[in-house]
């Protein structure tokens, strides 16, 4: 079942009746990591396993602590650093991670789960300038409301110029948390569709809302940006409530459904992501309106410095930051009304 399933695409697999009951306890698009950790062995210069509980599903697959761990989802990991190190290891609760450890002198191939739940909440900070960023790890449960509080506790201290929305190295979550973030920002429109051979197409609109917003908005975002971050971002971008800067997403966009098996289960991709303009964002990802380089020794003050440099200019030009004139005319209603709050 292993081998037939990991051939249909680079999401589906086979689930045992031990992760098949883990995933069924889990809440879908909460974002983890396995619960064990990896350190940086000058000596051996690789990583190495620490922290293995004695009797957690980890030690029982057969890790030990002092292991080192050669690859993580066939990416050798030797000469990472810490940052991206974590990046790879991070994904949705319950979904597996697999490393390549070598130990009594072979390598050996284990697929763990991603066990330990990480709360991420946004990192609000208002520049100099009253550029309000807004750093989004995760779209969780209330990264909206969170959005809400922020901005209301800063649009009551000061005049927001603009908000730059920073989801590089999110790796996705809710897409409820998505599309309830979109439909803040847009009066209306679509926000996403979900198509697949077997599978009904969803639609999901932005809905007229009391907290409108018409400050110039921008989103920055890199090559691990991926899934529900990329739905929202193409969401804004498409409807041309923000600029997208940075590098080109990730472009993970499969919908998955779980087949129950005598033992344990399937977890098949049914369907694909469509932003509103109709375009895929499997394999494509979404293109950034201007492409800022993120080398590997520059800063997150770099990165960041350049993104605001940009987004002067552009608030400087008017005319690229005009906020869409809804017409009044009703919205459609669809299945989108079950995420809006």
């Amino acid at each position: 079942l292993h081998g037939l399933v990991e051939q249909l695409d680079p999401y589906s697999r086979y689930l045992d009746a031990q992760h098949y009951q883990q995933v069924l306890e889990f809440t879908e698009g909460e974002i983890a990591q396995p619960s064990f950790k990896l350190n940086y062995s000058t000596e051996l210069q690789a990583w190495q396993l620490n922290d293995v509980i004695s009797g957690s599903s980890h030690f029982r697959q057969g890790l030990r602590n002092g292991m080192v761990v050669e690859k993580i989802n066939s990416i050798s990991i030797s000469a990472l650093d810490e940052k991206k190190l974590q990046n790879i290891l991070t994904g949705s609760l319950g979904s597996t991670v697999q490393l390549q450890v070598y130990t009594n002198g072979k390598s050996q191939q284990y697929d763990v789960l991603r066990d330990r739940k990480i709360n991420y909440d946004i990192e609000p900070y208002l520049t100099n300038d009253h550029i309000l960023i807004l750093k989004i790890k995760a779209f969780q449960q209330d990264t909206t409301k969170q959005i809400q509080d922020a901005l209301k506790f800063y649009e009551g201290q000061t005049k927001i110029r603009g908000v730059l929305i920073d989801v590089r190295d999110n790796p996705g979550g809710l897409l409820a948390a998505a599309v309830d973030l979109a439909d803040l920002f847009l009066e209306e429109g679509l926000i996403v569709t979900t198509k697949g051979r077997l599978e009904p197409s969803q639609r999901f609109q932005a809905l007229s809302g009391a907290m409108a917003t018409t400050y110039p908005i921008m989103i920055l975002q890199n090559r691990r940006s991926a899934s529900a971050a990329e739905v929202f971002t193409a969401a804004m971008k498409d409807h041309g409530r923000a600029k997208v800067i940075g590098e080109r997403s990730y472009g993970k966009g499969a919908v998955q459904k779980l087949f129950p098996l005598k033992q344990g289960a399937l977890q098949l991709t049914v369907s694909h992501y469509y932003t509103p303009q109709g375009h895929l964002i499997e394999g494509k990802g979404i293109e950034p309106d201007h492409i800022i380089k993120m080398d590997s020794d520059w800063s997150d003050q770099q990165i960041l410095q350049q993104a605001l440099d940009v987004f002067h200019q552009k608030i400087n030009t008017s005319s690229s930051f005009e906020v869409p004139a809804y017409s009044s005319s009703s919205v459609s209603v669809s299945s989108s009304n079950f995420f809006k709050r």
